[in-house]
């Protein structure tokens, strides 16, 4: 039997316990406060201070205090605190929460194959029937966080890697997953895929889906499954299954009473324009097509940013399609509606710079040349500015040569007396005197071999030849004026 002084003593040991736990409780007590008002660095003082002392839970300060650490930021602290407990305390309660904590601590130090490796060991730990959609929640967790896209003031944050977000998703199909969920993966693998830019894959993935789908009444994802997979048809190359199953989606959604797919319809119309190869369409009747369903959602959508856009594309199809006259009248209507906008300057840069080059090909140089000087006038910073004023001397050229094939002799010397004036260092200069001399020839032709413009002749070709010799010009000029001579001055000896 215990004498008096045993009892009394293991009466006093039981005491101490009993306020031994009482003090580590009031002790966790405080940190857990200083956790919820976010003193973390207090938090992680005052368990340290707390392990001195302690003889138990100190698997569960250990993990506050790498909890603490997560949120201050110190990444290596928190996992060495895990390992720690990970080490010490096998059987932890806790233990769990600490190995997917690490992992987060990984992720956030961007060190994915660490915390990758975590995962697939839990995933493997709880490889069990019952357990699989917990297992699918990790795989979609871990896939949803390598397909996210950084944000942007993260320069260090690695490009979404959606490969391995459609092979983590692809894992987790393999489990004994809901129906809905499954549905729900099935279209995020297409997704990836279409983020990727392997469209083929894309496709094959949409398709799975779909197929899986009796009806709309799937919901949302059944209509973003459709319009997305039309994205991958135009993308390749795939046009007329594409534009098959746009109009089928568009027919779907007419008979939906629900706001909430206006932005899808929207988008769905305007995809139409890109299954006519638009703004390039390769033949008249996808240009046909293509400027209806532009016009289209040009009406139906004036205030969306892509109608002028889709304006601009009208035109270039057109031009495209080499319907000049369609093409000048859509540029200038494209031109009155963004006359204020800054947003398509680039657009409409080009647009008065086309239209000069179209009204160039229809021989209407004057015009062309006040459309360039348009250019000029509204873009001094355009990147065709240089451009637009070489070719208005190239329209003040062609205006000469266009009145001297309508023979009207006088008009085209005016006009090109006026290009040599204008443009002194031109090379083109050399072959106006090649033509002078010809018009003289005419001339003395018309005057019944009249001497005086024969000579006349002749004095404008030696002009060339004095003034640029040794130039194909100048050697063409020699050439005439020996045939002159020899023909018909009958000179033998000049010439």
């Amino acid at each position: 039997m215990l004498n008096r002084t045993s009892l009394l003593l293991l009466v006093f040991v039981m005491a101490l316990d009993i306020w031994a736990e009482i003090g580590t409780e009031e002790s966790i007590d405080a940190i857990k406060a200083s956790l919820q008002s976010k003193k973390f660095n207090q938090a992680i003082n005052q368990v340290d201070d707390l392990l001195k002392t302690a003889n138990q839970k100190n698997d569960f300060l250990i993990y506050l205090k790498a909890l603490a650490s997560f949120h201050t930021r110190d990444f290596q602290r928190s996992i060495n605190a895990c390992q720690q407990l990970v080490s010490n305390y096998p059987d932890s309660i806790w233990l769990r929460k600490t190995t997917f904590l690490q992992a987060k601590c990984y992720f956030d130090l961007k060190d994915f194959s660490s915390a990758e490796a975590i995962y697939n060991t839990e995933v493997e730990r709880l490889l069990s029937s019952k357990r699989k959609s917990n297992i699918a929640k990790v795989y979609i967790d871990f896939a949803e966080k390598v397909s996210r896209e950084p944000d942007e003031n993260d320069l260090d944050a690695p490009p979404p890697n959606y490969e391995k977000a459609h092979n983590l998703y692809q894992r987790a199909l393999e489990l004994g997953i809901s129906n809905d969920l499954k549905n729900e993966l099935t279209y995020r693998l297409g997704r990836m895929m279409q983020l990727a830019g392997d469209f083929s894959r894309a496709i094959k993935d949409y398709q799975a889906y779909l197929t899986e789908q009796i009806d709309a009444d799937s919901g949302q994802r059944f209509y973003q499954a459709k319009y997305h997979l039309s994205e991958c048809k135009i993308a390749q190359n795939q046009h007329q299954s594409a534009r098959l199953g746009i109009v089928d989606l568009l027919e779907l959604l007419s008979g939906v009473k629900s706001e909430k797919y206006i932005d899808l319809i929207r988008d769905a119309r305007f995809l139409l324009t890109r299954a006519f190869h638009f703004p390039k369409p390769e033949t008249d009747q996808e240009l046909v097509l293509g400027v209806k369903a532009a016009e289209d959602f040009v009406s139906a959508y004036s205030e969306d940013p892509r109608s002028k856009q889709l304006m601009f594309e009208i035109a270039e199809s057109y031009r495209i399609r080499q319907q000049t006259e369609n093409a000048i009248s859509a540029y200038q209507d494209f031109l009155v509606i963004a006359s204020e906008d800054l947003a398509v300057l680039d657009q409409k840069m080009s647009s008065t710079f086309y239209i000069a080059e179209l009204q160039f090909g229809q021989k209407k140089y004057a015009e062309a040349i006040r459309t360039w000087k348009q250019y000029l006038t509204n873009f001094p910073n355009g990147p065709k500015w240089t451009g637009a004023q070489s070719r208005i001397i190239d329209a003040e050229f062609q205006i000469g040569i266009s009145l001297l094939t309508d023979k009207a002799y006088d008009d085209t010397i005016e006009s090109f007396k006026q290009f040599e004036k204008d443009h002194p260092l031109d090379s083109r200069i050399r072959q106006i005197l090649v033509i002078y001399g010809q018009m003289r020839v005419h001339q003395a032709e018309k005057n019944q071999g009249s001497v005086v413009d024969y000579q006349s002749a002749i004095v404008e070709w030696e002009k060339l030849v004095s003034k640029y010799p040794n130039t194909e010009e100048s050697s063409f000029a020699l050439f005439q004026i020996g045939q002159v001579y020899e023909q018909k001055l009958g000179e033998l000896e000049k010439a």
